[in-house]
């Protein structure tokens, strides 16, 4: 396996105030999982995966670049649990931003509302949203542009069960064309059989949980 992702001796946390201490783990083209217990880091871990949040100790690399590495952007996605939307833009004028600003065409994002069944609301402020739509919302404009690296916290959250099949087949086809996906998920009902897990649990210290060795196994059935 290729390696695209490196945690290495990481410690993690707000404020001096670690919740991940020591963990690491390495991952590549494909799906994984990272599973602990909710209020355990994952969210964290991947915030700083993506960048956000700089390690207290420790570190992360994406792509043998530095997490941090503004280079990153042009291949690496982010989709936070919390969708860093702007409630008074509809989504329509949020696609327009985004695209602007990456200095690209809106099909990508057109074409991901309308696998979604998100173009009803095309024009209305994400602030009406319901919380499903608002989640829709969010894959949409944090995972559309081309990427080989994918970060996704808790993004079946708030979705029905037309919307979670299509998020479902676009990470399969993700994986599939050789991009990383890495994603957090509570609960044991992931569509992928085949796809690794780092239980966090496992990889160091979460939490205040004790420390253990490393874990990648494969997750069970749907």
């Amino acid at each position: 396996m290729d390696t695209v992702i490196t945690v290495d001796r990481l410690t993690a946390g707000y404020t001096q105030h670690p919740v991940l201490t020591d963990v690491g783990f390495t991952t590549g083209p494909g799906i994984t999982t990272l599973t602990a217990p909710n209020g355990r880091g994952k969210s964290l871990l991947l915030s700083v995966i993506a960048g956000v949040i700089a390690p207290l100790a420790g570190s992360a690399t994406v792509l043998g670049r530095p997490a941090e590495d503004p280079r990153l952007h042009r291949e690496r996605t982010w989709t936070p649990a919390e969708p860093p939307l702007f409630p008074e833009l509809t989504v329509r004028e949020h696609v327009d931003l985004l695209a602007g600003l990456a200095g690209r065409p809106t099909a990508p994002w057109v074409e991901a509302a309308e696998r979604y069944g998100l173009h009803p609301w095309w024009d209305y402020p994400v602030g009406d949203l319901s919380t499903g739509n608002r989640q829709k919302a969010n894959l949409v404009l944090t995972s559309s542009a081309p990427a080989v690296v994918r970060l996704l916290d808790e993004p079946f959250n708030g979705l029905d069960t037309a919307a979670r099949a299509v998020l479902a087949g676009q990470v399969q086809a993700w994986a599939d064309a050789g991009a990383c996906v890495l994603l957090t998920h509570h609960g044991a009902d992931l569509p992928w059989p085949q796809a690794r897990r780092v239980d966090l649990l496992e990889t160091g210290t979460a939490a205040g949980t004790a420390a253990g060795t490393a874990a990648e196994a494969p997750a069970g059935p749907a």
